[in-house]
């Protein structure tokens, strides 16, 4: 797998770059992740679930967790990342377009909340269980590739929050305050 953090990303007014980073690099390197780990952490709740029950554990968080990330990829490129692309561009009807993403914004934020918490519940399990030299090898490249999975999916969510969702709610604000004006 390729290294995860990644000195080409752009600067934070750069909207169409960060989108291009987060689709061509980011979601396409997250989606890989989850192909390769969905193949061991399966196979080590197979192999390991009598030595190791925890792999039965972290299979279904991971599951869990690949759900939940691969619906919110989805939504982020098919609904998010247009209106974003609106918005630095000043399209016409850029500002239906923000109202109509309030509520999803807020969905995809209780996502990263989620997935959050499934990465941290992941670690936390596989940690312990990776110590053990009696661990399967799927069990061991499981806990190796998470953490460079992981380490993915955290500057995932960094950027997203505070260089792309702030923007929405920037405008947002923007909208609301012209709206204030004119209805005195």
């Amino acid at each position: 797998m390729k290294t995860t953090t990644s000195p080409r990303i752009p600067e934070p007014a750069d909207t169409a770059g960060l989108i291009r980073f987060l689709v061509e690099e980011n979601h396409k390197q997250l989606k890989e992740w989850l192909s390769s780990l969905g193949v061991h952490i399966n196979t080590s709740a197979k192999v390991d679930r009598h030595r190791h029950p925890e792999s039965t554990i972290i299979a279904r968080c991971f599951s869990e967790l690949r759900s939940l990330l691969e619906q919110h990829l989805w939504k982020e490129e098919m609904f998010i990342f247009p209106v974003l692309s609106k918005i630095a561009e000043e399209e016409q009807g850029y500002i239906a377009d923000v109202l109509l993403a309030r509520k999803p914004v807020r969905e995809l934020k209780e996502d990263h909340k989620k997935m959050a918490d499934l990465l941290l519940k992941i670690r936390v399990i596989s940690d312990n269980c990776h110590a053990d030299v009696n661990s399967s090898p799927s069990l061991k490249e499981f806990c190796w590739e998470f953490r460079d999975f992981e380490l993915c999916l955290k500057e995932h969510l960094e950027i997203v929050e505070s260089r792309l969702f702030s923007k929405i709610e920037k405008t947002l604000e923007r909208i609301s305050k012209r709206n204030q004006f004119k209805t005195r």
